[in-house]
This record gives structure tokens, C-alpha cells and sequence, in this order.
């Protein structure tokens, strides 16, 4: 059952604070990618890793909080579920970049540039979701801010499909080719993540009601 004392509430803030990392990383990476300095890339790995790794603490921090509790909020599969897909969500965004440096990349795309915009819109709805999270039995509008994650998802969907159509259509460059295919595929699975994410707290919502 879902309680309102400081105990109960650290998993839900640090749901927050996990998802918070999530959307600088998503911001910086956007930033580093509209202003794309190729012989930069490296070094931009070492920035973005700190985020993650700042992150990963947080995961930390609830995995050994949940060990020492005795009672807690929610199921505690349900708590390692939401902490463990915000971490997975963490490493995806941070692999964007790492896919651009590991198939060398030498330019980016109007393609990726839009689905970052998406990823970024995306990560604030989520954060949202997670802000509303502790108090889902008084607030209606989170089934709306699942609705509007689920939408940016097929979106999502929309443009990588045609993105990679036109990629092996246009493509002639082999190298290109499969670095472009290598990012837009990082691209989706971010936001594959992100509308995971929210399924599952609909999920952990529905059998606490």
C-alpha cells in the first residue's frame, strides 16, 4: 500500500532523482548532437559517463535501502522493476553517444536531431509521471501523461521506420549506412524504454488500486 510518511516516500523521490539524471543526460546529448564536433566525440563520452555513473549511485542506493527495509510501500519486485528500467533508460541515452563514437560517425542528421527532440520531450513526461507517481490515487491526470508518452512512442516508431527506409534506399556508403542504422536503432530503443517505463508504473498503479 502506498504511504505518505518519509520512509515510503524515499523510493518514490528517488524514482525522481534517477529519472532527473535521465533527462540531463537526454538534454546534454541533444546539445552535444545539434552542435556536433566530431573530433570531440571521445571527450564527450567521458562528460556523459559521469551522468550515468551519478545515476547508477541513486540505483545503488535504493537496491541497499530495500534490503535494510522491513517494511516497504510497494512489492519489492515492483521497486526493483521501476529502479532497474530507469537505470536501463539511463544506459540506453548514454549508448546514443557511445554508438556515434564506436561506428565513427562523422556527422549527424536531421533524423537524429528530431528523434532527440522527441527523447527529450519524452523524458520530462516521464519525469512528470514519476513526480505524480506517490500521490496516483488523488491525481487524475496521470493516465493522460501515459497517454501522451505511448503517442511520442509511436511517433517514435513512425520516424525510424521511414529513417531507415530511406537509408538503405539512399545510402550508398556502406561505413554511413551502418552507423546511421547503428544510432536510429539506439534512438528507438530509448524510446521503447521510456514508454516501458511508464507501462510498468500504469501496471504497479492498477494492482495497488
Amino acid at each position: 500500500m502506498f504511504g505518505k510518511n518519509k520512509r515510503d516516500a524515499y523510493y518514490f523521490d528517488s524514482f525522481v532523482a534517477q529519472c532527473r539524471f535521465s533527462c540531463e543526460l537526454a538534454k546534454r546529448t541533444a546539445e552535444l548532437l545539434r552542435n556536433f564536433e566530431y573530433e570531440q566525440v571521445k571527450d564527450n563520452l567521458i562528460e556523459l559517463h559521469g551522468i550515468e555513473h551519478a545515476a547508477d549511485q541513486v540505483q545503488h542506493e535504493i537496491m541497499e535501502h530495500l534490503i535494510k527495509e522491513f517494511i516497504a510501500p510497494l512489492e519489492r519486485e515492483d521497486i526493483v522493476l521501476i529502479a532497474r528500467e530507469l537505470d536501463d533508460l539511463t544506459d540506453c541515452i548514454e549508448d546514443i553517444m557511445i554508438n556515434c563514437y564506436e561506428y565513427d560517425l562523422k556527422q549527424v542528421d536531421d533524423v537524429m536531431l528530431k528523434y532527440m527532440d522527441l527523447i527529450e520531450h519524452s523524458c520530462n513526461l516521464l519525469q512528470d509521471l514519476m513526480k505524480k507517481f506517490e500521490n496516483f490515487k488523488k491525481d487524475t491526470t496521470l493516465s493522460q501523461s501515459i497517454i501522451e508518452i505511448n503517442k511520442h512512442e509511436e511517433e517514435g516508431d513512425r520516424i525510424y521506420r521511414e529513417a531507415m527506409h530511406s537509408l538503405f534506399v539512399n545510402e550508398n556508403d556502406p561505413k554511413v549506412l551502418i552507423a546511421k542504422k547503428a544510432v536510429y536503432t539506439c534512438l528507438e530503443t530509448v524510446m521503447d524504454d521510456i514508454e516501458d517505463l511508464a507501462n510498468s508504473v500504469e501496471s504497479v498503479i492498477m494492482k495497488n488500486s
